[in-house]
């Protein structure tokens, strides 16, 4: 930090002094890092990356004050919900001011099934507080005890519903956000839900995220599934089956082969090294077909929990699902990581049999199922990939691309290469220069920006 950021940054602490920082070395670390670790490139990437300073604002009235500061100094500010992102999303690479949303986490608004709620509320307490009323989150990803409404926003894709309801940013789900400019007099905006795309999964880049309202679904109970077959084409026959049958209703549906499920040490005393697993939830009303199709496909039960007690407890399966198993995987052994993949439609089954003949062990699937827009099954690939290299690495991710199959890179932080492998949206760049003129909000993540303002 340089003598004049210094200044600059110790004048603003004085100025707003009523405000919560944080200046302690070892709190700002710990602030300063997500699950960017998850990637060994990004590890040591961003290892030296760590704010000045931090701030919780307890309204957004704080917020704004902070902001205006900020701007007036030329002060870098990053965003930070819960931290469990896996692109260095909350990771500051200028230096300058954390703010950590988590204290802005009100639900404002419940009613006929849409819920509006502030940025830092945790994905958990979110649907504690909707189940009495009857409604659930449609979309959450396997982090959220921890992973907050704005990260997923602006971090997250798909989750647990994610075979019903498509992934956050499907037509219908989020249906409005508001967010504050970063001005020295900064605006607050009310965006539409298709205004909001632009803002979606952006890395907290061009918009400091207030609140969502979003659409829930109707609060089922659910049961959990996990059910083993001696090899991949019955599983994946299965899984398949489950998630194009519109009469069976699941909330998680997801496909992993012998060597990622060895990672699951809690719960692999269930299963043999040569098993092929499929986790899965659905109703109650029906798990009669699920039962009867598990016996046509030569599948075995081996665990069955209610959702509702396992999540209590802190045993769900869900929690083996999406990311989680990234997280199980690196447990297990650190010399692992993983890629995110879209599979071509219509050609999942021939992309998964010519990664598995590319690549054996090295590449070992963990497959999760979608409905797209469409109203179609799509499938979404998180991997687990033996790390040797990072030229090793970058080998695979083109041989994929190669194969036809869609790679958006986990192993970059610039927002263009890791959500649009290259193709970028523009509106998201548009948005940037109207909302943030100064680039001080997350710089670094949207390169097209900085090309264009240099």
């Amino acid at each position: 930090m340089t003598t004049s950021t210094h200044t600059a940054l110790e004048k603003v602490i004085e100025q707003t002094s009523m405000l919560d920082w944080v200046t302690n070395n070892v709190q700002l670390r710990r602030l300063s890092k997500d699950f960017s670790w998850f990637s060994p490139v990004l590890k040591d990437e961003l290892e030296a990356c760590q704010a000045e300073a931090a701030v919780r604002p307890r309204s957004v009235e704080e917020l704004s004050t902070v902001i205006s500061h900020c701007v007036k100094e030329q002060i870098a500010v990053t965003i930070r919900g819960g931290g469990s992102g896996n692109y260095g999303q909350a990771v500051p690479l200028k230096g300058g001011v954390i703010i950590d949303m988590s204290r802005l986490n009100a639900l404002l608004h419940l009613r006929n099934g849409i819920a509006q709620a502030q940025a830092g509320i945790r994905l958990m307490e979110l649907e504690k507080a909707t189940h009495p009323m009857g409604y659930e989150l449609r979309c959450m990803p396997s982090t959220f005890r921890m992973a907050t409404l704005g990260g997923f926003l602006c971090g997250g894709f798909g989750g647990v519903g994610s075979i019903n309801y498509g992934p956050l940013g499907a037509n219908g789900t989020v249906l409005g956000v508001r967010i504050m400019t970063i001005e020295e007099e900064p605006q607050i905006l009310e965006l539409d839900a298709e205004q909001a795309r632009h803002i979606a999964h952006a890395y907290g880049t061009n918009g400091i995220v207030l609140d969502i309202r979003l659409a829930l679904a109707p609060a089922q109970s659910w049961t959990e599934q996990l059910v083993t077959f001696p090899d991949q084409q019955q599983a994946l026959d299965f899984a398949f089956e489950i998630a194009r049958s519109p009469g069976i209703n699941k909330r998680e549906l997801a496909y992993f082969e012998p060597g990622v499920l060895r990672c699951f040490t809690a719960i692999n005393g269930e299963t043999s090294e040569t098993d092929h697993a499929v986790i899965l939830s659905a109703d109650l009303q029906s798990l009669p077909t699920v039962g009867a199709l598990r016996e046509t496909h030569g599948g075995t039960l081996r665990i069955q929990q209610s959702a509702d007690i396992s999540t209590h407890y802190a045993n769900s399966l869900i929690e083996y699902c999406w990311n989680h198993t990234t997280l199980h995987a690196l447990s297990y052994d650190s010399a692992q990581t993983y890629l995110q993949l879209m599979f071509p439609v219509g050609k999942e089954r021939q992309s998964i049999d010519l990664m598995t003949k590319e690549f054996g062990t090295e590449v070992m699937q963990h497959i999760e199922f979608l409905r797209g827009d469409d109203g179609n099954i799509f499938l979404a690939g998180l991997p687990i990939v033996k790390f040797t290299t990072k030229e090793r690495l970058v080998d695979i991710i083109a041989r994929h691309r190669e194969l036809g199959i869609q790679v958006n890179d986990p192993h970059t932080y610039e927002l263009e290469m890791g959500k649009h492998a290259g193709n970028f949206d523009a509106d998201m760049l548009k948005i940037k220069r109207t909302n943030d003129p100064n680039g001080l909000l997350n710089p670094g993540k949207m390169k097209s920006f900085e090309v264009i303002e240099a």
